[in-house]
């Protein structure tokens, strides 16, 4: 559940990799370029008309388990 995901980026002791990323990301954004990083969870896309597509990409992204670097 993606709610889930974001509470434990607040939630130091419980943090994944993941969520370890996503904060030290945020941090650097903030530090090096003054610019604040806000993460929130938004309903889903059902019953958009997008929606086969959208869960398609979605779960082809979530396969591979990557995640996108922040190069500066």
């Amino acid at each position: 559940d993606s709610r889930k995901a974001i509470r434990r980026i607040g939630n130091t002791t419980r943090m994944g990799t993941l969520a370890r990323d996503i904060k030290a990301m945020s941090s650097m954004l903030l530090r090096h370029h003054g610019m604040e990083a806000k993460v929130d969870w938004v309903l889903g896309h059902a019953g958009g008309n997008n929606n086969k597509a959208a869960h398609v990409l979605a779960s082809k992204k979530e396969d591979k388990r990557s995640v996108p670097v922040l190069q500066t």
